[in-house]
């Protein structure tokens, strides 16, 4: 087997299943709350398919850090169905999922989120 689709344990003792990773992305493919369409499910399906570790892109942390438009969320109980789809259709292809959560600081765009810092 070649080394990369070996698995191998982080710090924690986590096991991931390959030596392959996505690294975060902005998809875009959000409706203008965050939540999940099926364009991002088929993306995500077919892109984690073979991977060992799967960084799901920029979760928003607070309204006002929100940069893009149809950023996936966190800030409430609504967002945690989309996120929780997310991750389960990248489980389902083997992989680890990891959610990366961000605030876009000064690029907060009011446009999308209603408010500023």
């Amino acid at each position: 087997m070649l080394p990369f689709f070996e698995k191998y344990k982080l710090n924690n003792n986590i096991e991931v299943p390959g030596r392959l990773a996505v690294a975060p992305l902005s998809l875009y493919g959000s409706d203008p709350s965050g939540h999940l369409l099926d364009e991002e499910r088929q993306y995500l399906a077919k892109r984690a398919t073979g991977i060992g570790l799967y960084i799901l892109g920029e979760a928003a942390v607070s309204l006002e850090g929100i940069g893009i438009m149809g950023q996936p969320r966190t800030l409430n109980e609504n967002d945690i169905p989309s996120l929780a789809e997310r991750a389960k259709i990248v489980k389902d292809q083997g992989a680890l999922a990891i959610c990366q959560i961000v605030h876009g600081g000064l690029f907060g765009n009011k446009q999308y989120s209603g408010k500023t810092l």
